[in-house]
């Protein structure tokens, strides 16, 4: 567990900002664990799992608006919230292509259920932004909002045959 000042402020700040303006997530956000892992170390951005740790890639987070980061965690946390880590078990191992690049069926499907979802959209809408480049949208694959990640992960493996 890295120590707070140990933690980008770029983190710290979107955890300040969440913590007051979405105050039902502070008991779950000030319980994860902040844990930086570089690209080497096989993480790109930001990932959670299941044991309440925030994975960040320090790299590209130095990149990011304090908005974004704002969006990442609480993208993060929308996983936990939603307990994406116990559900689609049985897609574990199975990847779909997006981009040129392999990428796990269910982490797709549960980004579409978060993406899709009123409550993501609620806070792109009162954080006055848009989804940033390259995050994953139902409609990216003409499938509709509001759906499960189950649902999702059906749609998508149809498409794939």
């Amino acid at each position: 567990m890295e120590k707070e000042l140990d933690i980008p402020e770029s983190l710290r700040t979107a955890r300040y900002i969440i913590s007051k303006t979405r105050p039902y997530f502070v008991s779950l956000l000030w319980s994860l664990q902040f844990v930086g892992k570089t690209e080497k170390q096989g993480l790109t951005t930001m990932a959670v799992d299941k044991f309440g740790r925030l994975y960040y890639n320090p790299d590209e987070v130095a990149k990011w608006t304090p908005t974004k980061c704002v969006l990442g965690v609480l993208h993060e946390l929308n996983h936990v919230l939603r307990h994406h880590l116990d559900r689609l078990r049985e897609h574990d191992g199975k990847f779909i292509i997006i981009g040129g690049q392999p990428c796990s069926l269910a982490n797709v499907a549960q980004d579409l259920e978060i993406h899709g979802g009123e409550m993501f959209r609620s806070d792109l809408t009162s954080f006055r932004q848009t989804l940033p480049d390259g995050w994953l949208t139902p409609s990216m694959f003409g499938f509709p909002d509001g759906k499960l990640s189950e649902e999702y992960a059906e749609m998508l493996l149809k498409d794939a045959k």
